[in-house]
């Protein structure tokens, strides 16, 4: 019989689509009260061109970035931080403009070795987590780079955003060694 390891924490990510007109400012405020002090956030890309799977609900414009913590969280409270993301998408949904949805927020996870999304569709590369949430990996680190599966959305493959995985890994991985000494 194995024996029972606990992985260390882990770096909390969530990627942000934040529909056209909707204040930045209102919603990392919104988030911080949900999952504790930003630590850094990607440059903003329009998603357009990406999907238009979000199009009907949210418009066109769509912004798309990535903000980690300071705090590293378990990993066994993944689909718990996506039942938060849902709740608080919800209290942020509505606009004068018809658009029926504001924001999608997906945490997800850094750790030395991948980048993890949570979902709350099935897919045959998704992980049952618990209440309708699945875990999806979307990149893995191989030879000193972030790389993505044949599944991976493409907005996750912008270099852009592969940098700035990379870049809180790093951090994440400078903390690590300090809680070993």
């Amino acid at each position: 019989m194995g024996k029972i390891l606990f992985p260390p924490q882990k770096c909390l990510v969530c990627g942000i689509l934040l529909a056209e007109g909707y204040s930045q400012d209102e919603l990392t405020r919104s988030i911080e009260e949900a999952f504790g002090p930003i630590d850094d956030m990607s440059p903003y890309r329009i998603f357009d061109g990406y999907s238009l799977y979000y199009e009907k609900e949210m418009g066109r414009n769509i912004q798309r970035f990535f903000i980690t913590f300071q705090k590293l969280f378990d990993a066994q409270l993944l689909a718990d931080y996506k039942l938060m993301s849902n709740n608080l998408e919800n209290q942020l949904f509505g606009s004068p403009d018809k658009i029926t949805r504001a924001v999608n927020i997906d945490p997800g996870y850094i750790d030395l070795a991948k980048l993890i999304v949570a979902s709350t569709k099935d897919a045959s590369y998704r992980v049952y987590l618990k209440e309708g949430i699945y875990a999806q990996p979307m990149l893995q680190f191989i030879k000193g780079r972030f790389v993505p599966f044949e599944w991976t959305y493409p907005d996750y493959k912008n270099d852009i955003f592969i940098r700035f995985f990379e870049s809180a890994r790093e951090k994440y991985k400078k903390i690590c060694r300090e809680r070993q000494t």
